[in-house]
């Protein structure tokens, strides 16, 4: 720490100019650049796939619970649906419930990933895992290149069908 007594010369970022004036990479802030991205891309490019509010995740939660089903608040991103469902009212999300596809969303910003999504790397949480073991077939991931704007839909069976390595791990905060 440098205190204004100090003769040492104070910190420099590049070329002389101050730490804070020195713009750093942020990975947070380019992930979240490229999720929002994504999830713009998707329910531009089909009216189906809507992004829930707060309130509408809680309803989804409820009307699922209606059927059986167990769907937390996280672990998707967006919903896809077949026929008309009011997002805001349990019962309707009960009565259509088969009409609702829960959506994860993948993303990436990399040209380098094709269309068959060859060495594409990305993370399933558990939430995410326990969602597409439970709700089967009403849950499916979306990858998405945001260079391209190109998607492609697949469920847990098929994500693993095509994975060429699995590589698990604990991600801890203390």
């Amino acid at each position: 720490m440098y205190s204004s007594d100090d003769d040492r010369a104070a910190p420099t970022g590049k070329a002389g100019m101050p730490p804070s004036q020195t713009r750093q990479p942020n990975r947070s802030r380019d992930l979240f650049k490229t999720e929002s991205s994504a999830r713009d891309i998707l329910c531009r490019g089909d009216a189906r796939y809507l992004i829930p509010t707060r309130a509408q995740r809680k309803a989804l939660m409820i009307g699922f619970a209606h059927c059986g089903k167990s769907l937390p608040l996280s672990g998707y991103d967006a919903v896809r649906l077949d026929a008309a469902v009011d997002l805001d009212d349990p019962d309707d999300i009960a009565r259509n419930n088969d009409a609702i596809v829960i959506i994860e969303i993948k993303s990436t910003n990399q040209a380098k990933v094709g269309a068959d999504l060859a060495g594409y790397f990305f993370n399933i949480t558990a939430a995410e895992l326990q969602n597409a073991q439970g709700l089967k077939d009403q849950f499916r991931f979306v990858f998405l290149n945001t260079v391209r704007g190109d998607w492609e839909e697949l469920s847990i069976g098929e994500v693993l069908a095509r994975a060429k390595a699995i590589y698990p791990a604990y991600h801890i905060k203390l």
